[in-house]
């Protein structure tokens, strides 16, 4: 990911159903929000999470247990990947690579794919 990329923005049916007026208290109570958080540990890290089950994906600052925090303009260099549930699902339902791997096979072609899915997990990190 590419440093203050951001790939999509999308905006909850709440917000895109509402009016105007509502929109603007919205976004006002956000821009408070953001302005109340006054400090982020050194040792805090980033991930990628899921709103409940299936749901949106959002970025979550998980906070770190530090003495020494963050100062404007300084960055989050902890990060941590994410299972994807929905992955897990699809591969549980289809079977996806583990059946072959459970069955004994020792050709090491059909063992690779089971052993590059955790690395084809996003980085985070630059």
């Amino acid at each position: 990911v590419q440093k203050n990329a951001l790939d999509e923005l999308r905006y909850s049916s709440d917000y895109t159903q509402a009016t105007p007026a509502q929109q603007k208290t919205m976004e006002q109570q956000l821009i408070s929000n953001m302005n109340s958080i006054t400090s982020i540990d050194e040792d805090a890290y980033i991930m990628v999470a899921t709103n409940g089950l299936l749901g949106e994906k959002y970025l979550k600052i998980v906070p770190g247990g530090g003495l020494n925090y963050l100062k404007r303009g300084d960055t989050i260099s902890n990060t941590q990947g994410t299972m994807d549930l929905e992955d897990l699902i699809s591969k549980f339902i289809t079977g996806g690579g583990a059946g072959k791997v459970a069955a004994g096979s020792s050709s090491a072609e059909e063992k690779a794919p089971a052993s590059t899915d955790s690395s084809a997990q996003p980085s985070f990190v630059e």
